[in-house]
């Protein structure tokens, strides 16, 4: 009997292993934009080399590529490689307002600009919505700690990994396997989606006065983990 209770005890622990790890969910395929909608701007979005390519069009403005299915509690990996000085995004229980002609989520923000001394890759912004900033916040001892963390773990024009995990009212997102932000946002089921779709965003870019700048960010190996 006592075998018995064993084989089964492993058994069973190795199916919940297989199904734990059963769980990761490729989001990009690798080849093409199946599962992938864009909305908002002409902004451009391409497959090329096993990775999503956005990029700026002339007079564009903010362009999102959305996943056709909506996720609540996950976590979310993938890495990002990005024109500097270009502002780009990784948007998380999104939601689209067709009559404003924009989103509403939060954003993991793709920031690295060593002109003007901005590092705030994997910050937290309300996109769409009034708040802003929700993390760092407006402060500027604490926006400058954030940016000089940013600016020592950034990989500038080179892959950066980032990994977000969202869970009830929780938002944990790390930069290159350094925490970034940890926040509890009451506003999750108020003044934010508390649901929605995954969005790879491309910033409007402005005119220097004479040219348009051409700037680009990729995406690669997207996967998710949906949570209970």
């Amino acid at each position: 009997m006592k075998k018995l209770v064993l084989l089964f005890t492993l058994l069973t622990s190795f199916l919940y292993v297989g199904a734990a790890e059963a769980q990761w969910v490729d989001l990009f395929n690798g080849k093409d934009l199946t599962g992938w909608t864009k909305r908002g701007g002409s902004n451009e979005y391409r497959v090329e080399n096993a990775a999503i390519v956005g990029k700026t069009i002339e007079g564009s403005p903010s362009s999102y590529l959305c996943t056709d299915k909506k996720y609540t509690n996950f976590i979310l990996e993938c890495e990002f490689k990005v024109s500097p000085g270009l502002n780009a995004g990784i948007q998380f229980r999104t939601e689209f307002e067709p009559k404003k002609g924009g989103i509403r989520g939060y954003q993991a923000e793709i920031d690295m600009d060593p002109i003007r001394g901005r590092w705030w890759s994997l910050g937290l912004f309300d996109q769409g919505g009034p708040r802003k900033w929700l993390f760092p916040g407006l402060l500027g001892g604490e926006r400058k700690a954030f940016s000089d963390q940013g600016r020592l773990l950034s990989k500038s024009d080179d892959w950066n990994q980032a990994k977000i995990v969202c869970e009830g009212d929780r938002i944990q997102m790390w930069l290159n396997g350094e925490l970034r932000v940890d926040t509890r946002d009451p506003g999750t089921h108020e003044a934010s989606p508390s649901t929605g779709f995954i969005a790879l965003q491309i910033h409007h870019v402005k005119s220097d006065g004479t040219n348009w700048v051409t700037m680009e960010c990729a995406w690669r190996n997207i996967r998710i983990q949906e949570l209970p």
